[in-house]
């Protein structure tokens, strides 16, 4: 058992020696270079902020980054989702109202028509009113002019 013991810690000192020798890596601290290779740090060996993400390691932030994006598509989806449920279940509505006769298609096409009258009349009433505005701005013109 003692020699289990020993030669244990005969590599884990060679191990600290030789990430101390390491020196600095990218992220400024020693040792703690990312991949299988390097070893990389523990999680409880790595730097913490105070809000408790990891400081200084690049592959962190990327992760964030990548949450954020995937929680961002998420939500967005679910949003669609939403909205494309309201949508069919209006949809079903109408056709449920068509099915049973509650509302009359022939009806429907009358008020369209009335509706589309109603807008053509609008829209000439505000031909007129343009019209109009023209006119008077053209006086407005010919009155600065004259002084």
């Amino acid at each position: 058992m003692s020699s289990q013991g020993s030669s244990s810690q005969a590599v884990a000192s060679q191990g600290s020696s030789s990430q101390a020798a390491a020196g600095p890596t990218p992220s400024g601290t020693a040792g703690s270079s990312p991949g299988p290779a390097g070893g990389a740090a523990s999680p409880a060996s790595s730097s913490r902020g105070a809000d408790g993400s990891a400081v200084g390691v690049p592959e962190m932030s990327a992760l964030d980054l990548a949450v954020g994006r995937a929680v961002a598509e998420v939500r967005g989806l679910r949003r669609r989702a939403k909205e494309a449920e309201e949508r069919a279940e209006r949809v079903d509505d109408l056709l449920r109202e068509f099915s049973e006769g509650t509302e009359d298609p022939g009806s429907l096409a009358r008020r369209v028509a009335e509706l589309e009258d109603e807008n053509e009349a609008l829209r000439g009433r505000i031909r007129r009113g343009r019209e109009g505005i023209d006119q008077i701005m053209a006086r407005i013109r010919f009155l600065e002019d004259r002084r």
